[in-house]
């Protein structure tokens, strides 16, 4: 607290929260779609501690070691919504020996003070709770009402201490986001639409509409920027449509579902009313990145996170339509998005540490020619950190979202069979979630459409202190 250089622990990925013991071990989420791992505080390597039942939860989340040291609290919940029935709160054993499920809930509880507080609706609720048992005693009380929800994290906003305090964000009962336009330094220029749960935002090629993944469960609207009109592109109950990706001439859009349960990517005209077209399908999650500008091949990410071998593929999208590996899976996300001219794929991976945003030559294989993705190189763009790269439509600029939340921007020359990269420079931060795409860029470069959190200048935080003092009046 007093300042000092960071220590690294170990490698992970985009978790959901971790809790640190009094003998020096962290449990923590590696991934948001992981169980839960351990490792000391002094470093190491991670072992895992939960494992998944993919057929009922696809994440653990949001633990808390308890105060014996040896037990833990944490949420399970499932991305796919027609199986919500199945998150739960759970008290379990850090040796594997006790796992049992507390109450059905989609939100994360903490334990303090000899109570276990957790949301119920929109208000903060308290229960008795024996934590070396894991039982609940007693009814429970309310301690306050209308606190923030983040749907797209399944996490209330709030925290309590050991001696008695009590953080809280008031907040309407759900955290949602808006969708603005920005100029380069970040100055907001305009806003679409209404507040809600916004991701994976994607400008049309021609700059007049644009497609967001919206709600939970998950649709994808189109809006009409000209017009100012929004139109439902996706109906599909229960599952969760996302990663809308433009065809070049704009008629029609790729997306990911998971409607059977591991993520298939469906293509739909873009006006809607046709039938959709299953275009690709595997055992093993799935999630479309981009579609070249020739209309020739679409990207898309095939592997398992939490095992770190997320692949890129591409998928051609005439003759066979045999799929072909691009960039071997040795990340947890590649994220990777085609130059204008196709000849290029910047993607992140975190293949060597922390994630950084590379840029490889994109080569097909030909009958004459097999030649594997180690062979055309690749140049490493970012040396702090970054991720979810993204092209200026001449090609000729590279943007990129840094680990501290700026959006960075990078000039880009060809020479030859290589690429050269300026100095990369900060543009501007946002309170970008961590959830989906946030960004994208016009073809200009002038102008970004993201998607941020709400400001909370109309309500600031509550502290509360000896809470639990309340309880016995």
């Amino acid at each position: 607290m007093s300042g000092g250089l960071p220590v690294a622990i170990c490698s992970t990925g985009d978790g959901r929260g971790g809790t640190w013991g009094g003998d020096g071990t962290i449990l923590f989420s590696p991934q948001f779609r992981a169980g839960l791992s351990r490792v000391p505080a002094s470093g190491g390597e991670p072992i895992p501690v939960t494992r998944l039942d993919e057929t009922t939860q696809s994440s653990h989340r949001w633990p808390q070691l308890l105060p014996d040291g040896s037990h833990f609290l944490y949420l399970g919940i499932s991305h796919d919504r027609s199986k919500s029935e199945n998150d739960a709160l759970y008290w379990a054993s850090l040796d594997g020996r006790e796992n049992r499920m507390l109450m059905r809930s989609g939100a994360n509880a903490i334990y303090g003070s000899g109570h276990l507080l957790y949301l119920s609706d929109t208000n903060l609720v308290t229960q008795r709770f024996d934590p070396a048992r894991g039982e609940l005693r007693g009814e429970p009380v309310t301690v306050a009402s209308d606190v923030e929800y983040d749907r797209s994290t399944w996490r209330a906003t709030f925290t309590v201490s050991d001696t008695g305090i009590l953080v809280y964000h008031p907040g309407g009962g759900s955290a949602g986001t808006t969708l603005r336009w920005v100029d380069p330094t970040g100055k907001q220029t305009g806003v679409v639409g209404e507040p809600d749960l916004y991701r994976d935002v994607r400008i049309s090629p021609d700059g007049k509409r644009l497609a967001v993944t919206r709600g939970d469960p998950s649709d994808i609207w189109i809006y009409d920027l000209i017009r100012g009109v929004s139109t439902r592109f996706t109906f599909n109950q229960g599952a969760n449509e996302f990663l809308p990706t433009w065809s070049p001439d704009g008629r029609r859009v790729a997306f990911t579902s998971d409607r059977s349960g591991r993520g298939a990517i469906y293509l739909n005209e873009s006006g809607g009313g046709a039938e959709e077209e299953l275009l690709q399908q595997s055992d093993e999650p799935q999630r479309i990145t981009d579609w070249s500008a020739n209309g020739r091949f679409i990207l898309y990410e095939l592997g398992e996170p939490s095992k770190k071998r997320v692949e890129l593929w591409a998928l051609p999208m005439s003759g066979d339509r045999k799929p072909f590996l691009v960039i071997p899976g040795s990340s947890t996300d590649v994220s990777g998005r085609f130059s204008p001219d196709g000849a290029w794929v910047a993607y992140n991976s975190d293949e060597a540490g922390p994630f950084q945003v590379y840029v490889t030559r994109f080569a097909p294989p030909s009958p004459a020619s097999r030649r594997s993705p180690a062979s055309v190189g690749k140049w490493q763009v970012s040396s702090r950190g970054g991720v979810l790269p993204m092209w200026r439509g001449d090609g000729r600029e590279l943007f990129f979202l840094g680990l501290d939340n700026q959006l960075m921007a990078v000039t880009v020359q060809g020479r030859g069979d290589g690429v050269e990269f300026g100095a990369v420079r900060p543009l501007f931060a946002a309170n970008f979630p961590p959830v989906g795409v946030p960004y994208d860029v016009s073809r200009d470069g002038k102008k970004f459409i993201i998607y941020a959190g709400q400001e909370a200048t109309a309500a600031p935080l509550t502290l509360v202190l000896h809470w639990y003092a309340e309880l016995a009046r």
